[in-house]
């Protein structure tokens, strides 16, 4: 099981073109989940992406990112 941490959208993207890939904002309920049957797929932590943190209005539509709530 590999673990990236992107800080951008691109390296996220990037790292989730891989294959199988789970994304976690911060895997806090993730591992405990899993129990004693581990997976083998890789982990993509998105928490540290300041894009996905935005909440903006570009007049006729709300934009809130990810990780805003």
């Amino acid at each position: 099981m590999g673990y990236l941490l992107p800080t951008t959208v691109e390296s996220a993207l990037a790292g989730l073109a891989g294959g199988r890939s789970t994304v976690v904002a911060g895997a806090t309920d993730y591992y405990p989940s899993l129990g004693p049957s581990a997976t083998s797929s890789d982990i993509v932590d998105i928490s540290a992406v300041d894009e996905l943190r935005a909440i903006s209005n570009n007049g006729d539509q709300w934009r809130i990112g990810a990780l805003a709530t």
